[in-house]
């Protein structure tokens, strides 16, 4: 899985609205919908949305085969 669909996976698990995670987390509600529909966001956004969800996005070297 991609840390996208990871995070509409959190998105739709969580018991807020898209209106309510808007509002505390500044990304439009619209691009929200957009995102959940397949769309893509922007890593800052990715990170924010992360954040207000409680997790981290975390870079690691790939381990060597």
């Amino acid at each position: 899985m991609s840390v996208e669909e990871d995070l509409r996976k959190l998105v739709r698990e969580c018991d807020q609205s898209r209106y309510v995670i808007s509002g505390e987390t500044g990304i439009a509600e619209s691009q929200l919908s957009r995102f959940l529909n397949g769309q893509s966001l922007r890593a800052e956004a990715l990170e924010t949305l992360a954040d207000y969800l409680g997790y981290e996005i975390v870079l690691r070297p790939k381990p060597k085969a």
